[in-house]
């Protein structure tokens, strides 16, 4: 938001009525005549007249005053300080020249010198209420807050109908926090001046920041139809609608903001919402375009970054976090986003290099620990003792910032209609959604109420499936923590579930203020918040095996089958013969993220190919197309003694028949660890390919132990890593009944806890009643 301008005290038709100095009379006419110039805006033939005057009488004070005003209109601010400086000299007792010396100091953002010019300007005469606004202008922008709002109090108390005093006033009561105040005195300045379309930007804003979305539509409108071609007032209603989702209409004012005036804020705002939109080469477009405005914008280059790993140009995205760093070394927040894009490349190490180096410029930084601690899944040297002191450690960070609520206004009724909240930024065409669609539908509405608080702005056909099974839905894209927090308390949610853990778009700092009676976490992430406020993580067994309680800051609520519900993929082929019986060689398979490919998975990999002769190994991945991620692959598999003649590398299939049925050339998949496969080992089980899976120590590590035995293959889990190469050389040794297990894997899976649907909605609803009334005997 954008300050009001201090305004000049006098304009030139004021200062025909006096303030001039004292001079001979024939250059006090000059002067005159040259005023009647300036009046009439022939700025150029009055500022020669001026300077005219001062060759003759370079001591002249009004001509000095009045060329630098001259040169301020025009812009040229250094030279307007020179002379309007030159008049004070001379005249020091004239307050007309003290504060147009403020104003122009103000222009040139000399806030100290603006603010002693007014203040001299004060001590002369103290009754002139336009100089106290312009005192608490200059007064907010040194961000010193109360004493701007103590002037622009003192301007209304000499001038009661000063409308600019009163929207000065709103924007500093807006810095701090007194958002009602605020609003009221936009209303009265609007009252006042029904046309103050700056009164109704900032108003819209402040009601935007309120919630009242629609209210601040309305006032954004109303600024945009008195101002149309102000860039800013075009920005403002971009801003509200981009909170209401109207995204399309969002996008088209951002877009009339970069016709008015093509700066790099402007395209900024733009790409934001064309990537929040899916259009991604427009927004990067858009976000090159602010770029070449201002090479040095930090913002557009990281902006810029953000879309190109939304694109899955990693290199890309890398190379644009890492000038924003170079611009702005001291940001911790570009460094996180820098290191998520080495991390999606598989550049693990680097990646946490520069999540350290965000927690050494800001220690209290939770986006950097929740980074931190999230990369160390992906570390095949993290511990299990390890994970859960950083998740502590997190949980620690976030409670010295926020307080939980402890009281709520739910009625502990055990036997009530539950209203269930789930939390996501992945409610759409993503893994998590594949774990939701049929778990979702098959849920008893007689027995729960269910909300849906959406933090992405990605749509597609999964989301609108999504949204028809959920009837209470929340886009909060853009909502703050306080407005998220307020509209949970709204609907009156008894249980909240968290979706995504440390994964992006996550709220935890949401939950950590406790908005409802009872939380959890569940499914996007496969460890502990780490969170205090956070009640129960939903698990089973195999991820939270009662000897690793101390694993979690939450009580692990153990479902008494899996805890996932597999939604098979509907475009899926049909399953394929054994590709060895044709190859006569075995191809081991993972289509697993390159970040989870550790270096211990693939060394035991090469192990299974010198352990099966002539086998291949196929990966397969989207990273992989870029030639320095496939090199640095191969690289690691040579290093362990693999034979790159029998490795294949591929990259995305965007058909998700044709991605499903590439695994037509795989007979066995391979799991990776410590961060195992979930969705990828179910899609290869649904096509008829068996995984093999390591134990592990966490629950990361232990989800393939969970997939493989709920779809009724626990003898591929293997304890260890001996282990693991045996039943891969046995599997591959026994190719009848591979062809016989991959004939009947499909069905069988069918019909596993893994994918009955309505078994997993009786366990979940029970689950979720057994949490509640756990509340309710404390509460009750």
């Amino acid at each position: 938001m954008k300050l009001l301008g201090a305004n000049l005290l006098f304009s030139p038709a004021d200062l025909s009525r006096g303030g001039g100095g004292l001079s001979p009379a024939m250059l006090d006419q000059a002067v005159a005549r040259a005023l009647t110039l300036h009046q009439r805006g022939q700025l150029q033939q009055a500022g020669e007249a001026y300077s005219r005057v001062l060759a003759a009488d370079p001591g002249h004070a009004e001509a000095n005053h009045l060329l630098g005003l001259i040169w301020h209109q025009t812009g040229r601010n250094e030279e307007a300080a020179s002379h309007i400086g030159k008049a004070v000299a001379l005249v020091p007792g004239n307050a007309i020249y003290q504060t147009n010396l403020g104003t122009v100091f103000k222009a040139l953002n000399r806030l100290e010198d603006a603010v002693a010019s007014y203040q001299r300007a004060l001590a002369i005469d103290p009754k002139l209420a336009q100089v106290h606004s312009n005192l608490g202008v200059a007064l907010l922008a040194l961000g010193r807050t109360e004493a701007a709002a103590e002037a622009q109090e003192t301007a209304l108390g000499l001038a009661p109908t000063y409308v600019e005093a009163y929207a000065n006033l709103g924007l500093a009561l807006m810095e701090l926090g007194r958002r009602d105040e605020a609003m009221e005195r936009y209303a009265r300045a609007i009252a006042l001046k029904p046309d103050y379309a700056n009164a109704h930007n900032h108003l819209a804003v402040a009601l935007a920041k309120s919630g009242r979305l629609e209210e601040a539509r309305q006032s954004a409108e109303r600024a945009v139809e008195l101002r149309p071609m102000s860039a800013g007032m075009h920005h403002t209603l971009g801003g509200v609608l981009m909170e209401m989702g109207e995204l399309e209409a969002a996008a088209e004012s951002f877009r009339r903001a970069v016709q008015i005036q093509p700066d790099t804020t402007a395209y900024r705002n733009l790409g934001r919402v064309l990537a929040d939109l899916g259009r991604h080469q427009d927004a990067a477009s858009a976000l090159t375009a602010a770029i070449a405005g201002d090479p040095a914008d930090a913002s557009a280059h990281a902006s810029l970054g953000h879309v190109l790993h939304d694109m899955t140009s990693y290199n890309g995205a890398i190379e644009s976090f890492r000038k924003a760093v170079e611009l702005r070394p001291d940001d911790a927040q570009i460094r996180v986003s820098f290191g998520a894009a080495l991390l999606a490349s598989g550049r693990i190490e680097e990646a946490e290099t520069a999540f350290g180096e965000a927690l050494g410029l800001d220690s209290e930084s939770l986006l950097a620990k929740s980074a931190l601690l999230f990369v160390s899944n992906y570390r095949e040297t993290s511990t299990a003792e390890g994970a859960a002191a950083e998740a502590k450690t997190f949980g620690e960070m976030v409670a010295r910032a926020i307080s939980p609520r402890t009281s709520f206004a739910n009625t502990p009724d055990p036997e009530k209609r539950l209203r269930v909240g789930f939390v996501s930024g992945d409610f759409y065409e993503h893994p998590v959604a594949q774990f939701l669609k049929t778990a979702l539908a098959a849920l008893d509405r007689e027995k729960l109420e269910l909300f849906a608080y959406s933090t992405a702005a990605n749509r597609d056909e999964t989301t609108e499936r999504l949204q028809a099974i959920v009837p209470n839905w929340r886009s909060v894209t853009y909502t703050s923590g306080d407005q998220l927090e307020a509209a949970i308390l709204a609907d009156g949610i008894d249980i909240l579930i968290d979706l995504s853990g440390h994964t992006a778009r996550n709220r935890l700092l949401v939950f950590a203020r406790k908005p409802a009676p009872v939380t959890a976490t569940w499914l996007g992430y496969s460890g502990t918040s780490g969170l205090k406020a956070m009640d129960y993580v939903i698990a089973d067994r195999f991820v939270a095996p009662e000897t690793a309680a101390d694993q979690f800051s939450e009580t692990p609520w153990r479902m008494p089958d899996s805890y996932l519900c597999f939604s098979p993929p509907e475009q899926a082929p049909e399953v394929a013969p054994l590709p060895a019986l044709q190859n006569s060689f075995v191809t081991f398979g993972s289509f697993n993220n390159v970040n989870k490919l550790s270096q211990a998975t693939l060394a035991l990999w090469a192990r299974v190919l010198a352990a099966v002769p002539n086998s291949r190994l196929l990966l397969k991945n989207k990273p992989l197309e870029k030639q320095d991620v496939a090199e640095r692959i191969r690289e690691t598999l040579a290093a362990a003694g693999a034979d790159l003649s029998r490795v294949d590398l591929l990259g995305f299939v965007r058909d998700p028949g044709g991605h499903l049925g590439t695994y037509g050339r795989v007979d066995i998949g391979l799991d990776p660890f410590p961060y195992n496969g979930t969705t990828t080992s179910c899609e290869a089980m649904w096509m008829g390919v068996p995984v093999l899976t390591l134990a592990g120590d966490r629950f990361i590590a232990r989800v393939g132990e969970s997939v493989l035995n709920s779809a009724g293959l626990p003898d591929w889990v293997a304890a260890d890593e001996g282990a693991y190469v045996a039943k891969a050389a046995a599997a591959a040794a026994d190719l009848p009944g591979l062809a016989a297990l991959r004939a009947g894997l499909r069905p069988q899976m069918a019909a596993s806890p893994l994918c009955d649907a309505p078994r997993f909605a009786r366990n979940f609803e029970t689950a979720l009643r057994g949490m509640w009334r756990e509340w309710c005997d404390r509460n009750g």
